[in-house]
């Protein structure tokens, strides 16, 4: 359901009528200086709705720009994060709380040609959600990179733009952030706004709306990845994460991965293995179920688009 913020007047709607609303989405990307009126509608929720309809906000990335930072100078994304957990999620006292963020980590450089980037604050906002999360109980939820935005300029603070997303591409994501313990994700976006010569800005979705409706490539992608997660579903919802250790592959020259030093709560060994090598920068995720049963998620964290064989060995 479209924000009810967006609305001129307040939506008076009974959402629990309609059998496919699973919950109502009230504010995307809100600014800390705004945490007291996403704090009131937290409590009208609950009075309305309490846990048969999720309440759901979705936070923004890690990233700002002179134009734009939702939390003030003297912060920073863990203390906005930490206190949207504080003054908001904590109303909520029925139902789920999710904790959601959007990170869409594929740039194309403008004069780079068909070269991809991973932004290097990725990571970083995947971990910082996943930690206080955990911190208080709440589920975490995050948006998967779709569609194209062409021409980017000003909406992001590295003017560039999304690029095609291949099969590949879509798997990658979802697991290089299932190593972080996240259990939720929504495409972005299904449908996208025409192309970019009538003035499309998010273009290349799984649907065509220019077209009728008529699937793209990307659907069939996604629906692929899709039957891959249902199949794992039921072991991975089972185990609940303790930790990621970031591990810089053999094959990297470099030494570094930069979005590997953004992190802060890294696991500097796993208890259960006793040795690990990987040829490519690699994620290895360590969780454990109530039973005590303990299991490791790995993903090649090499950039996708540059069909990378990652080589593991564990011990």
């Amino acid at each position: 359901i479209r924000s009810v913020n967006q609305y001129p007047f307040p939506d008076k709607t009974d959402h629990t009528e309609y059998p496919a609303v699973a919950g109502i989405n009230y504010w995307d990307e809100p600014f800390q200086s705004d945490f007291g009126k996403v704090a009131a509608l937290a409590d009208t929720h609950m009075k309305d709705y309490g846990g048969e309809l999720s309440f759901f906000i979705n936070l923004p990335p890690n990233e700002t720009n002179p134009n734009w930072k939702p939390w003030p100078a003297d912060s920073n994304y863990q203390g906005y994060v930490n206190k949207f957990c504080t003054d908001v999620l904590s109303k909520i006292t029925d139902g789920p709380k999710i904790l959601s963020s959007d990170v869409y980590p594929f740039v194309q450089r403008q004069g780079m040609g068909d070269k991809y980037f991973l932004k290097s604050t990725w990571l970083a906002c995947v971990e910082q959600i996943a930690l206080s999360a955990r911190e208080i109980g709440a589920d975490t939820h995050f948006f998967i990179q779709a569609a194209t935005m062409g021409n980017a300029g000003d909406y992001t603070n590295e003017s560039d733009a999304y690029p095609v997303m291949t099969e590949e591409s879509l798997r990658y994501q979802f697991a290089a952030e299932m190593a972080f313990g996240i259990r939720n994700f929504t495409y972005f976006t299904y449908n996208d706004s025409g192309s970019r010569q009538s003035g499309g800005f998010f273009t290349e979705g799984m649907i065509n709306d220019s077209a009728g409706g008529a699937p793209r490539p990307q659907y069939y992608f996604a629906k692929t990845v899709n039957a891959e997660l249902q199949a794992l579903k039921n072991i991975y919802l089972s185990f609940s994460w303790q930790g990621t250790l970031p591990f810089v592959g053999t094959e990297n020259d470099a030494g570094i991965n930069a979005n590997f030093l953004g992190l802060s709560g890294s696991l500097e060994n796993i208890p259960f293995v006793e040795r690990l090598t990987a040829t490519q920068d690699t994620l290895f995720g360590s969780f454990r179920d109530e039973n005590g049963n303990n299991a490791l998620m790995v993903t090649n964290f090499s950039n996708p688009f540059e069909e990378q064989t990652d080589t593991v060995r564990i011990e």
